[in-house]
């Protein structure tokens, strides 16, 4: 006889096995979240539930509002907490994205015969734009801050409640990151305070209950590890998957007892007036920031180069919008790198704008350092997404994020020219009309052996997708490629280059280190045979691959910046290091 399906069986990998083990060892499943055990409680599973509702009744109790105040539950779950708070008499809109846990709350509520609770199947990073503004009197997350980006998530709470009205936040946040490499998907705890008060928020309540909390996590290990047999046949997982489920269970308890976690229950009281809202970048339409692009940069806005930058999930960027309307951009884009050999990720700076009449003092109140505070701590460092920060920002606009604290100097773009080369080796460099062919078939083994010889060194990827990506589908600019072979006509290195200034500026030369010296050299010979100047652009610290004894240097008066505002290397270990060039800029 087939097994009848229960809600809970249809939630998502691994709640789904959390609500199997209260399923099978309390009869019932009210809440998924974590609890306060108090240490009078017992070992057995019935303390979980009463530690969960312990923290679900703290909840209610620090809310300012009498009922029948509006409130709003994030990620409502099984639909304990929402039919609580209608119980209490207040008016419960409870959403979860979870079809299952909207199903289970809905027969929650209906159980506890709650009609001024209303389940809402909805994702809630689309719902706040959805919902009338200043709806709600008080807005929840029970354990479900996490599954938000901050921004999203203060942006959405600055809209939907009212001045004055309540935000509250029970979770888990990064406490004290050790300086390793560790990304995290929760959010870091002084981070989100920093966001929360930059978006005019009071904090009014701070607590902590990491030790209630380690201790809840230790006897729902016991009971996962006792019980793995019987969830794997409840929910069809291997006990091998089960196994590596509590693993990581483990490891979360242990990051809690060591305190890199901590649990806290947060309160503050939302701004009494509008404000300029921090949002994310990727979640407005292109044609929104053409204005604050034409005006900051005096050229036309072009769609098709924006989705270059940004689109296919690259972008780590983030806006302010007033009144409707973009005023203001800091804009990141994914680049995969290899730092000191190791493949790593890196977000580069780029299109950072205000508009003229909203940028005021370059204070750290004004909307560039709130736009780069908040993209440098939700995308960058050693708990972010992308380890390093990097742009090619003009000396202004450096000096500025110096002062600020955001930015620290690890190096600058200088340009190297020979105007007296070695004719000779003219004779080695072939134009390759078909740039794309040229691409695949050279340049693949000639990264490798060039990514060899950069172990000491960071360095953008020049792999095949990248370079179709830069130099094939980048909209509106053209390339020019070159061959340069060795003496026995062996392919040595590959230039791309583009007409710059009555110039041409090489964007890379790829090929193996020890070699580029003498493949620039080559180049500089056939371009001025050919009537043509040459110049290479790269960073300081790299620039002894490329010169010789008749080789110029110049100053650009660009500089190259690190992120020291989150937590990350820090600027003397990468002083030097970065091999940049041209190419690496998004704008030529």
């Amino acid at each position: 006889m087939p097994r009848m399906e229960i809600p809970s069986q249809k939630l998502p990998f691994p709640l789904d096995v959390y609500a199997a083990l209260l399923r099978q060892t309390t009869g019932c499943v009210p809440f998924l979240s974590y609890g306060w055990l108090d240490e009078n409680d017992g070992d057995d599973s019935s303390a979980l539930i009463k530690a969960q509702k312990r923290a679900a009744g703290a909840l209610l109790k620090v809310i300012d509002f009498p009922a029948p105040a509006a409130v709003l539950e994030v990620g409502c779950g099984p639909g304990s907490l929402c039919a609580m708070l209608g119980e209490a008499g207040y008016r419960v809109t409870a959403i979860d994205n979870s079809p299952a846990a909207v199903t289970m709350a809905t027969e929650t509520v209906s159980q506890n015969k709650q009609a001024a609770v209303t389940v809402v199947l909805a994702d809630f990073n689309e719902y706040w734009r959805q919902v009338p503004a200043a709806s709600f009197d008080v807005m929840v997350f029970h354990c479900s801050a996490r599954y938000f980006n901050p921004i999203t998530l203060m942006a959405a709470a600055a809209t939907l409640l009212k001045p004055g009205a309540q935000l509250l936040l029970l979770d888990e946040f990064i406490n004290n990151p050790d300086d390793i490499r560790q990304p995290q998907i929760l959010a870091k705890g002084q981070h989100l305070l920093a966001l929360a008060e930059r978006s005019g928020f009071t904090l009014t309540r701070d607590e902590e209950y990491s030790t209630e909390v380690s201790r809840f996590k230790a006897l729902a290990l016991d009971l996962l590890e006792k019980n793995t047999g019987e969830l794997s046949r409840q929910t069809a997982y291997g006990v091998e998957t089960l196994s590596t489920l509590n693993q990581t269970f483990a490891q979360d308890l242990q990051r809690c007892l060591t305190g890199f976690c901590s649990h806290r229950l947060l309160a503050w009281t939302a701004p009494a007036e509008a404000r300029p809202l921090l949002v994310l970048a990727a979640d407005l339409p292109a044609e929104m920031f053409a204005e604050v692009f034409e005006r900051s940069f005096n050229v036309a806005f072009d769609k098709a180069l924006w989705h270059w930058k940004y689109g296919q999930d690259r972008g780590a960027s983030v806006a302010v919008i007033k009144n409707n309307s973009v005023v203001g951009h800091y804009g990141g884009s994914a680049r995969q790198i290899l730092y000191f050999g190791t493949p790593e990720l890196a977000v580069q700076i780029c299109d950072v704008m205000v508009l003229p009449g909203e940028r005021g003092m370059f204070s750290r109140k004004g909307l560039f350092f709130k736009m780069a505070a908040a993209m440098l701590e939700q995308y960058a460092g050693y708990c972010g997404a992308h380890l390093l920060g990097i742009g090619f920002p003009n000396l202004k606009a450096m000096h500025v994020a110096e002062r600020l604290g955001l930015y620290e100097k690890t190096d600058e773009l200088i340009q190297l020219q020979i105007s007296e080369p070695d004719f000779v080796r003219a004779s080695h460099v072939t134009p390759e009309p078909d740039v794309s062919q040229a691409i695949h078939t050279l340049a693949p083994t000639l990264w490798n052996r060039m990514a060899v010889g950069l172990t000491d060194a960071i360095v953008g990827l020049r792999t095949l997708d990248y370079l179709n990506y830069r130099y094939l589908e980048r909209p509106g600019q053209n390339y020019l490629c070159f061959r340069i072979d060795d003496a026995d006509d062996q392919c040595q290195a590959l230039a791309l280059a583009r007409e710059h200034g009555g110039e041409y500026l090489v964007m890379d030369l790829i090929g193996e280190i020890g070699m580029l010296a003498d493949a620039f050299e080559a180049l500089s010979a056939y371009g001025l045979q050919q009537g043509l100047s040459f110049k290479l652009w790269i960073t300081a610290g790299q620039a002894v691959h490329f010169e010789t004894e008749r080789t110029s240097r110049a100053q650009l008066g660009i500089e190259i910046p690190c992120n020291c505002w989150s937590r990350g290397p820090e600027a003397k270990m990468l002083a030097g290091a970065w091999w940049l060039t041209a190419g690496d800029m998004d704008f030529l």
